[in-house]
């Protein structure tokens, strides 16, 4: 894992965590094994590589200490370049998109929009109240988003930022796949196309807001609405 200057990985011989900067020789810091090694290592890789960074995430663990975790996951997902500008399908009121934190899941973004005046993610853990302050419900991708614009942090572009298309002698694999099995070629789509499935089927105004979020991700229409849904609950 790098952030910044630092690369934040496992040392099988002498086992633990370690954070090694790249620009000098000195030896790396060493951490314990496990998860609180890894999470110990990635913060003091932040705190060193990224100091401002660092202090605002301390200062709001300060005031609202239950957002500790997800600050510090914040923090990562921001110098990580995952908060990005909203794709060219989104909503008017969509503020942002935070691209997935899970390396599986790199193609997945959450969608940050503003609701009467207040700032709402469409992930699980907001979805289930997340943690409050100051009268905002809080979770990490929306933390992430607060911090680009405490720091003046500029936001990434997600059309520049999806992998290569995974294909296999032209056709889509894995879970976003338009046609698997039957030997239909996925078909570019514009975000401005009439909403339609690969399949020729049309898209129900309940699945619309899935729809859009897959096409804006994808470039592709979904074969059909089971495979829409297995995509856009599989986030």
């Amino acid at each position: 894992m790098q952030i910044g200057t630092f690369t934040v990985q496992y040392d099988r011989m002498t086992p633990g965590w370690t954070a090694v900067n790249d620009t000098d020789s000195g030896d790396p810091q060493r951490f314990q094994t496990g998860a609180v090694g890894k999470q110990a290592a990635i913060r003091y890789a932040l705190t060193q590589a990224y100091p401002a960074v660092a202090q605002a995430v301390i200062h709001l663990a300060q005031h609202c200490p239950e957002a500790s975790g997800r600050a510090w996951a914040a923090a990562e997902l921001l110098v990580s370049q995952h908060v990005q500008a909203p794709g060219p399908a989104a909503a008017d009121n969509c503020l942002a998109w935070v691209r997935s934190q899970r390396a599986a899941a790199s193609t997945h973004y959450y969608q940050l929009y503003l609701d009467g005046g207040h700032l709402t993610c469409d992930c699980l853990d907001f979805q289930q109240a997340g943690v409050a302050f100051a009268g905002q419900l809080l979770c990490k991708h929306l933390l992430a988003y607060q911090l680009a614009r405490h720091l003046d942090w500029p936001l990434g572009d997600a059309a520049l930022s999806l992998p290569p298309r995974r294909t296999a002698g032209g056709h889509w694999r894995g879970r976003t796949v338009t046609a698997v099995g039957m030997g239909q070629r996925a078909q570019p789509v514009t975000p401005d196309a009439p909403p339609a499935y690969a399949n020729g089927a049309g898209v129900s105004a309940d699945h619309l807001p899935a729809y859009h979020a897959f096409v804006a991700t994808m470039r592709q229409r979904p074969f059909n609405a089971e495979k829409l849904m297995s995509w856009y609950v599989g986030r």
